[in-house]
Order: C-alpha cells, then structure tokens, then sequence
C-alpha cells in the first residue's frame, strides 16, 4: 500500500508554509483576478494612501502592493480635475500616482508645475515638454492652452513610456499635441 506522504519531498513545515510577504503576495494576485474584489481593494488603497503621508512608507508600499494587485499590462481611465482622462496603472510610480490620486482636487503629478505651465503657455506659441513620460503634464496642458493656439511638443525616449503618452494622447484628442520619441540633452 503506497503512502501519500514521501518524507524526501517535504524535511520542514517551512517548506510548504508561505512567508507573510508571500502570503500577501498570492492573496493579492488572487484578488485582482475579481473585478469586483479589485475594485473594492483600490477603493480602500486609494482612501488609505490619501490619509498617509508621502514620504518611504506610503511610497514603499504603494509600489509591491499595486504590483501584486493589478497584471503589468492593467490600466484603468481616471478623470483628471480638469477633465483630463489619464490611465492609471501599476508601470511605474507616475502611472500608480494616477491611479490613486488622479482624481483629487490637487491632481497627482505636480499641480503647481502644470499651473505654471499653464499660465505661462497662453503667451506662447509652441511649448516643449522634454521627458514627457506617460503625459501627465503634457497632456492638460495642450488641452488648456489650444484656444490660444499654442502647440505643445511632448518628447519622451523610452519606449513603453512613450507608448502610453499616445494612448493618453488618443484618450483626450489633442490635436496640438505633437509627440517625438527621443531624448534632449546639451551635449552629444
């Protein structure tokens, strides 16, 4: 009569028992394969994040949280404040900053830059937005500054970075936006 249990295969209950890390780990990958249970654990990330502080805590755990949650290729469409449509998602910090806080009164990325931008690209015809990244900056302000007529040339060198600045390009249909995949520097 063979036995099921082959004392070869396991010599430690560390062995089949997962670390707490890992546990989280696969409850997380679990959950966000369930719309619903997805839904509802950004909901309470989203909440949580905005009462702590930015700083290491909220930023170390933001990052292996989303990741775990959310498949690499997950975007999900957020509403700006100014009615600016950007994909939040777990790329990278700017793209998860989106997802979390891209509906908040304050924006998510730098509000006062973009204020800045703003005001001052009325007076202009053509902006350059060098190191674009995903749009977060060139995109509400190419929406802002069409009616004066300005132009705002979003350039952005890595690749899946500039894949993403046109799909948000394409969410919002500026059509004075124009991007360029590639670098500026001062020197060769």
């Amino acid at each position: 009569m063979g036995s099921y249990y082959n004392s070869s295969t396991v010599k430690k209950w560390s062995d089949v028992l997962m670390t707490p890390r890992q546990l989280l780990k696969f409850v997380l990958r679990v959950t966000g394969r369930v719309s619903l249970l997805r839904s509802l654990v950004i909901t309470l990330l989203r909440a949580t994040i905005r009462m702590v502080p930015a700083g290491r805590i909220r930023d170390t755990l933001v990052g292996p949280v989303t990741s775990y949650l959310l498949p690499s290729g997950y975007r999900t469409v957020i509403k700006m404040p100014g009615g600016t449509l950007l994909n939040g998602g777990p790329l990278d910090i700017v793209t998860r900053m989106i997802l979390y806080f891209g509906s908040s009164p304050g924006g998510c990325w730098e509000p006062r830059t973009l204020n800045l931008a703003v005001a001052i690209g009325h007076q202009a015809s053509d902006i350059i937005v060098a190191g674009a990244h995903v749009g977060v900056l060139a995109v509400p302000l190419a929406q802002a500054v069409a009616s004066a007529g300005a132009r705002v040339h979003a350039l952005e060198p890595a690749q899946i970075m500039y894949d993403e600045l046109l799909r948000n390009v394409a969410l919002n249909g500026t059509s004075n936006l124009i991007t360029e995949r590639l670098a500026v520097a001062d020197s060769t």
